[in-house]
């Protein structure tokens, strides 16, 4: 059964494969629309949106943000590189302070980028950024959809563009 909820999956080539087909696999059970949001077109992220395509949409590119409504809540994948990539791109930080101000939970996959989460928890204000680190995948995925679903309630999503 397909929700209107929207979760995006923020990754960059380098990301912990793995833990981004836990989630994906996880999202398939909850309803809840399914994402991935990334830099630039990869083939291995082109491969996450078809093998999870029952509850996912196609890949989409930070840059097309522009023509969408902010998700209701975002996970960013892990790993060294991953977070190198991220860390660089103004427009990541763009959206961590767009999911600030509407109260939207963000949370980081295993195993965190910890410059990465230096970085954003300078710019993401009040907004605690949930994390995956020592709790098993489900346990902090039900939590992330819990806090997703209890801040869409709390604060209703504008009508306005996501302005990138």
């Amino acid at each position: 059964m397909k929700s209107n909820r929207n979760c995006f999956v923020l990754v960059a080539d380098g990301f912990i494969e793995n833990s981004v087909r836990q989630t994906a696999e996880f999202f398939l059970t909850t309803g809840v629309n399914l994402t991935f949001l990334s830099l630039y077109r990869s083939p291995a992220i082109n491969q996450l949106a078809a093998n999870y395509g029952k509850n996912s949409v196609p890949g989409l590119l930070l840059g097309d943000m522009l023509q969408q409504e902010p998700p209701d809540g975002l996970l960013i994948a892990g790993g060294t590189m991953c977070g190198q990539h991220l860390m660089i791109d103004p427009r990541v930080y763009q959206l961590i302070e767009q999911l600030a101000l509407l109260g939207q939970p963000v949370g980081l996959l295993y195993p965190v980028y910890v410059p990465l989460v230096e970085a954003l928890g300078r710019v993401s204000g009040n907004l605690p950024l949930l994390f995956q680190e020592k709790r098993h995948p489900e346990v902090f995925l039900n939590h992330f959809v819990r806090e997703m679903m209890e801040a869409t309630t709390a604060y209703p999503q504008q009508v306005s563009s996501f302005i990138l």
